[in-house]
C-alpha cells in the first residue's frame, strides 16, 4: 500500500474507527515548552511507588544557577518534593522534583488514569495462614535484611551478551548452557522458606 494511503485511526468502539490526521494531532497536542511548572509540594512518602516511572538529572540553563541552587536547598531543607507538569516528546507529563546531593532530579510519574486497579485482579483474600508459617517467613526476612547497596546487583543478561559479542569477535564459539530442570508450577513455600533459612544460618566455629 502506498504511504500516502496510510491513515491513523483510533477505535472508539468495536469495528468503529475515527481517522485523525497529523495536522489535527498537532493542534490537539500541548504546546511545546521547556518550562517545568511546579503545581504543589508534597511529602514523597505520600506518592505510591506504582506512580514512579523514570528518573532524570536536571541541569540549569545559563544564568539560572542561582534559582536552581535556591530550589535545591529549599527542597532539601523542607524534605518535600515538587509536583510539576511539563511536555516531553509532544506529550504532557507529570513529574516530581527532588534534591539529590548537589543536583535536582526529575522523576516522571504516571497519571492516575494510567494505573490499573488491583480490584480487577484475582487475588487471594480469604486464605487461611498458619501462624507458624507466617513466623517462618518473618524469620527469613529478618535473616536476609541488609543495607541496600545497588552496586551489589548486576545486569547479568547484558554482561552475558557483551561476553558473547566479544567471543564471537575473536572467532570463539560458546557452548550452550545445559537446560534447566523442569519445575513444577506448585511450590511448597514452607519447604522453600525452611531451606532458605538453613542456608542463611551462620556456621558454628570450633573451639580454639
Amino acid at each position: 500500500m502506498p504511504t500516502e494511503e496510510i491513515v491513523r485511526g483510533f477505535e472508539v468502539e468495536r469495528d468503529n474507527f475515527v481517522v485523525i490526521s497529523d495536522d489535527e494531532l498537532k493542534e490537539a497536542a500541548p504546546e511545546k515548552s521547556a518550562a517545568i511548572e511546579i503545581q504543589e509540594f508534597v511529602n514523597e512518602s505520600q506518592i505510591p511507588t506504582l506512580y514512579f516511572e523514570k528518573p532524570y538529572y536536571l541541569e540549569p540553563d545559563k544564568g539560572a544557577g542561582k534559582a536552581y541552587a535556591l530550589l535545591r536547598e529549599a527542597l532539601a531543607k523542607s524534605g518535600k518534593v515538587g509536583v510539576a507538569q511539563f511536555v516531553l516528546r509532544n506529550r504532557e507529563s507529570l513529574c516530581v522534583l527532588k534534591a539529590q546531593g548537589n543536583a535536582l532530579t526529575l522523576n516522571t510519574l504516571r497519571f492516575a488514569s494510567e494505573i490499573r486497579s488491583a480490584d480487577e485482579l484475582r487475588l487471594p483474600v480469604n486464605e487461611k495462614l498458619v501462624p507458624n508459617e507466617v513466623n517462618l517467613a518473618l524469620k527469613l526476612i529478618e535473616g536476609m535484611t541488609a543495607e541496600f547497596d545497588p552496586a551489589k546487583y548486576h545486569d547479568t543478561y547484558t554482561e552475558d551478551v557483551k561476553r558473547l559479542i566479544e567471543d564471537k569477535a575473536k572467532g570463539q564459539k560458546r557452548q550452550a548452557p545445559p537446560p534447566k530442570p523442569a519445575r513444577s508450577n506448585v511450590i511448597d513455600l514452607v519447604a522453600a522458606l525452611q531451606e532458605s533459612l538453613a542456608q542463611k544460618k551462620p556456621r558454628k566455629r570450633g573451639a580454639a
